[in-house]
């Protein structure tokens, strides 16, 4: 355990700034205030630190909402140029979308605005890419072949997300994102599963049982990576086994 007196000399000796032994003596107390109560073995757990962060995250989903119903308008008058006007305004998004990230994830750290800012990007790349690389009339014909490359792109984008922020529950977005773009591609070569016991019966038809069990083994590895290297707790990297573990358990059960 470091102690104040502990923080002091350092700040003597010259190894930390009086700036630094202030944040660490913050941080400190901070998670010292969130585990105070818990029984050993428990951890503490945010969705959220204050009702200011609910607070932008309604602002966010009515900038979003928004921002649907303006391109939802232009595309009715460009019905022709769909594909086009799509892709332009998901890259306009995409690029705000990560400057809000900047702000909200980076500067502020805060949890929530970081869950939706990671959900809203998902989207908004699928949409744009959906409209760049799909085939809508070979989906509507159920023909799945045009889909995994947008799916498959989506989720590089979500890497690249979460190794510039970080963001835990980006994730285990990259894991579903992972399970969608193989089951689809099942799908081109066996045919689309009849309903969702296909996806998690090992004795139904087709190999989709078995891409649920095999995609849940490797999440659950890469989960426990999280977790082990992270034992005390201290880092987001076991937040990050924590969302892991959430899609790999119904895929492994």
């Amino acid at each position: 355990m470091i102690e104040r007196d502990d923080l002091r000399a350092a700040v003597s000796a010259g190894i930390v700034t009086e700036r630094q032994a202030a944040a660490l003596a913050t941080l400190s107390d901070s998670r010292r205030g969130a585990r105070e109560g818990l029984s050993p073995g428990d951890e503490p757990f945010e969705l959220f630190k204050g009702f200011n962060e609910i607070f932008i995250v309604i602002g966010l989903v009515i900038l979003a909402s928004g921002w649907l119903g303006m391109n939802a308008v232009t595309m009715t008058t460009e019905i022709v140029n769909y594909r086009t006007q799509t892709i332009t305004t998901a890259a306009i998004a995409a690029a705000v979308l990560w400057l809000l990230s900047e702000y909200f994830i980076r500067r502020r750290r805060m949890v929530a605005p970081a869950i939706a800012l990671s959900v809203l990007f998902a989207a908004n790349a699928a949409a744009g890419l959906i409209a760049a690389f799909a085939q809508p009339f070979m989906v509507v014909q159920q023909d799945f072949s045009s889909l995994p490359w947008p799916f498959g792109l989506t989720t590089l984008a979500l890497a690249v997300f979460w190794l510039r922020f970080r963001v835990p529950f980006a994730m285990a977005m990259i894991a579903v994102g992972l399970f969608v773009v193989a089951i689809l591609l099942a799908a081109t070569s066996a045919g689309s599963p009849t309903n969702v016991d296909d996806l998690f019966l090992l004795s139904a038809d087709g190999p989709f049982a078995w891409i649920t069990l095999a995609l849940g083994v490797l999440v659950f590895v890469g989960a426990m990576c999280f977790d082990m290297s992270d034992p005390h707790r201290v880092t987001r990297r076991s937040a990050n086994g924590f969302w892991l573990h959430l899609v790999a358990a119904p895929a492994l059960v």
